[in-house]
């Protein structure tokens, strides 16, 4: 049986865009408008404002600015992954930020 997971990323590189809007990347599909973060023994929730499919700006530069409008929500340690409401969906080594400005937007920050 093969237990291989596949993450999709879906990365968008427009150096017209602001720095933080370099990286976009899929956080998959919620009907509980909500995905669970998981890190080591750490369990959360990152609430959506709607049932929807997410994504993510995906920052992997300490010196990047966060828009004031983000408000950071959850820090985690030596790696993350995230679940929608099938499958893993994001899985990677290191230490995050991840912040939330209304009803869609999320930055995941890598530092």
């Amino acid at each position: 049986m093969d237990t291989t997971c596949v993450i999709r990323y879906r990365y968008t590189n427009d150096d017209s865009l602001e720095p933080y809007k370099a990286n976009k990347i899929s956080l998959g599909c919620s009907d509980m408008a909500c995905l669970i973060v998981r890190s080591g023994s750490q369990l959360e929730f990152l609430h959506f404002g709607q049932d929807d499919c997410y994504d993510a700006w995906y920052v992997d530069k300490k010196d990047v600015k966060i828009p004031d409008h983000y408000k950071l929500k959850i820090k985690t340690s030596n790696w993350l992954s995230i679940y929608d409401d099938d499958e893993l969906v994001f899985n990677e080594k290191g230490d995050f930020e991840i912040y939330r400005a209304g009803e869609m937007g999320c930055i995941i920050r890598k530092v």
